[in-house]
């Protein structure tokens, strides 16, 4: 089974169950259009009953997914998430909604269609502001600027500079200064970084703040 199908079948099962969630993390990113790989499903749930989130579970498991009831229920204690293990490598990891961004998340998500499924996914401010602000890896970047260049016209670029509370491109600008720093003899992620800058160059060249 491909991840594409195992998301279809998670996101039915939550639906089903009515289970608030969004999509986010890369596979939200390849969703809406950015050319990359992942090995996950990252899906964001918003829920404050124990036994609704278990039931989800039993659903799960019923559809053939091996989940261990002791890490759900750390998770929901914890606020954390879970992992539930694929073949090959892969997994779904389930957050447990918490944060300001993580509600937003879920409050603003937005739906698409796959083979006839309406699948709730984060909305592009919130999935860039994630990337940047929470996790801020090179990928992440790469990600973040990705969207921003293909959906342009679409964000909301106040509310996304809200959410980070700081100048989006500055921001990026200190991020990659980061990673050029920690990464300063290696020259793969070197030329990755020379790469976004141009790309980030772009971007604010359409924005005209260039």
């Amino acid at each position: 089974m491909n991840m594409v199908d195992h998301l279809i079948n998670v996101c039915r099962v939550l639906s089903k169950k009515g289970m608030r969630y969004a999509v986010v993390g890369g596979i939200a990113a390849i969703l809406l259009g950015v050319q990359r790989t992942t090995l996950d499903i990252d899906i964001l749930l918003e829920v404050e009953d124990a036994n609704a989130l278990m039931e989800v579970v039993d659903e799960l498991t019923s559809a053939g997914y091996t989940i261990d009831k002791n890490d759900v229920m750390v998770a929901f204690e914890e606020r954390s998430h879970f992992t539930v293990l694929l073949e090959g490598g892969r997994f779904i990891d389930f957050k447990i909604a918490s944060s300001d961004i993580d509600i937003s998340t879920i409050r603003r998500r937005r739906f698409i269609n796959i083979r006839g499924e309406e699948i709730a996914i984060s909305p592009l401010e919130e999935l860039i502001a994630t990337k940047l602000r929470i996790l801020g890896s090179q990928k992440d970047v790469e990600d973040a600027l990705h969207l921003m260049y293909l959906h342009i016209d679409k964000i909301d670029w106040e509310y996304l500079r809200n959410l980070l509370n700081v100048d989006v491109f500055e921001y990026i600008n200190d991020l990659i200064a980061r990673i050029e720093q920690e990464f300063k003899e290696d020259a793969y992620i070197l030329r990755k970084m020379r790469g976004l800058k141009k790309l980030k160059g772009k971007i604010e060249e359409c924005l005209g703040k260039s």
